[in-house]
């Protein structure tokens, strides 16, 4: 293997692996931000490391193979850049890691050849977990814990009442908030438990047997260290198992949960399959064909710069120079904050916060204060995204969602698909939020259709411009016809001009 690196061809790999780092550098640094500024993904910095390991351990293997790059791979190469131009002018930095990494495994086949990818098959497969993904899962990890904790607490005799994500016992609230998901856990849970599979086992279905074990066991392991905590709280009165001591339990549980796993995988691993030492001196490696790695590093690099040429020649993507909407006549309702309600969207060019009042003869409700929030980008790019997962249609530290439904509404022939949560707090408060996007004359809650719309308006060499707009009320002890006849009211009375730009 070091007699291969110091041939001339090497540059040419070289060179090949430094254009996809040059082209894929907004990814890659984006994916490190993500490791440093994330518990869940920490373990990121990990992942190249053991791939360079388990690589080099397959050394002596790889030492007896030649090079035989396979030029036609290279064809892959174009639906995988197409990805990471889509990614790229819709601002979802997850497309452009995958293609990231789609490109590099790509790339290494094709230069290196079948035999030597076989032998890698798994470090490269591995490096798939370098890309922080999984969080969309969050809400639904949630409700699992809340199912498990609550069936548990049944099934011990305590009594209970659960309302959505707040689960009450006699002497107190706990609720199953985002950290208490288990996500963090689950991803290092499935990135050790696949290394652990490999490391430990040789049977295929073993393997895939270890590692579905390792990916439900800690989802029910979260369900029950939940509802370890609310049993401890509920016979000490609520003195122990929360903050620093909610904490140090789960951590403590979780460390337990972990080191049950590797028993296992230990107490019924396969041998090593014993390696032939002769093999070492098999052959002497070299490449076969040299003009076909010229040829497939030569074109590779060609391709991996194809949509950042395109976008440099065709596209023109300028900030919106006018802004979106303010209206003038609602100056004397802008207030510096909502409440402990208010989203966040911190990367917005513009924001307006307005605390309206609405009065009605016709329903049973006295004077109401309207909340309005408004968040204007006047440039999507990866620095400012309208979609992003890190901003926030309410606090999601003071609220949980209780119920979640689409609310349609036309105003001047504008359709309007917004979402209407039902959101509580402890307490028994209880508030309405409608809110929505728009870009250009999209006007959706969709996130689906919004990066949709930004992209048609990239293509067209605008600039992705869009606002988010949030209304909500407190709606503590309003019937559901009231409620009902209060959200039409609130869009007839303020929805045109929520509709209408500058």
């Amino acid at each position: 293997m070091n007699k291969l690196f110091l041939k001339p061809h090497f540059l040419l790999i070289l060179f090949t692996l430094v254009a996809w780092a040059g082209i894929y550098s907004s990814a890659l640094v984006s994916m490190v931000h993500t490791w440093n500024g994330s518990n869940t993904y920490n373990h990121g910095y990990l992942i190249p490391i053991i791939v360079g390991y388990l690589i080099w351990e397959k050394k002596t293997d790889i030492q007896t193979l030649n090079i035989q790059p396979i030029p036609w791979l290279v064809l892959l190469l174009l639906p995988i850049q197409f990805v990471q131009f889509i990614g790229d002018l819709s601002g979802i930095m997850l497309l452009e890691q995958l293609a990231a990494y789609a490109a590099l495994v790509v790339v290494v086949v094709a230069i290196l050849g079948w035999n030597i990818a076989k032998v890698i098959t798994f470090p490269l497969a591995y490096l798939v977990f370098a890309i922080p993904m999984g969080e969309e899962f969050v809400p639904q990890l949630q409700q699992i814990t809340a199912d498990i904790s609550v069936w548990l607490l049944e099934v011990s005799g305590v009594p209970v009442y659960r309302d959505g994500l707040y689960i009450y016992v006699p002497n107190g609230i706990f609720e199953v908030a985002e950290a208490c998901a288990g996500i963090r856990f689950l991803i290092a849970s499935i990135a050790l438990g696949t290394l652990f599979s490999y490391i430990f086992f040789q049977t295929t279905w073993k393997r895939i047997a270890f590692f579905m074990l390792t990916m439900s066991f800690p989802i029910i392991a979260n369900g029950i260290r939940a509802y370890g905590i609310m049993m401890i709280g509920y016979h000490t009165d609520m003195e122990y198992a929360t903050g620093a001591d909610h904490l140090i339990y789960g951590w403590f549980f979780f460390s337990l949960v972990l080191g049950c796993l590797f028993l296992i995988g230990n107490a019924v691993k396969e041998p090593l399959p014993a390696r032939n030492n002769q093999q070492e001196n098999k052959a002497n490696p070299t490449i076969k064909q040299p003009n076909k790695l010229l040829y497939v590093t030569a074109v590779s690099a060609l391709v991996l710069v194809l949509p950042a040429l395109y976008k440099q020649a065709f596209m023109n993507l300028e900030p919106a120079k006018n802004k979106l909407i303010q209206n003038s006549s609602w100056q004397a309702y802008q207030v510096k904050e909502l409440g402990d309600w208010q989203p966040k969207f911190e990367t917005a060019d513009q924001t307006f916060k307005y605390q309206l009042p609405l009065k009605s003869t016709s329903i049973d409700i006295e004077n109401l204060a309207v909340g309005v929030y408004i968040a204007n980008y006047l440039q999507d790019n990866q620095d400012k995204e309208l979609i992003n997962w890190g901003n926030w249609q309410y606090n999601k530290d003071a609220w949980t969602i209780s119920n979640s439904d689409s609310f349609n509404k036309t105003i001047d022939a504008v359709e309007i698909k917004s979402i209407h949560l039902t959101l509580k707090a402890v307490g028994e408060r209880q508030r309405e939020l409608i809110y929505w996007y728009q870009v250009n004359d999209n006007y959706s809650a969709n996130n689906k259709e919004i990066k949709l719309a930004q992209l048609l308006d990239k293509l067209k060499g605008n600039s992705g411009a869009g606002r988010f707009v949030a209304i909500s009320f407190e709606s503590n002890g309003l019937s559901k016809n009231t409620l009902s006849q209060t959200i039409e009211l609130i869009m007839s009375s303020y929805g045109k001009e929520l509709v209408e730009r500058e």
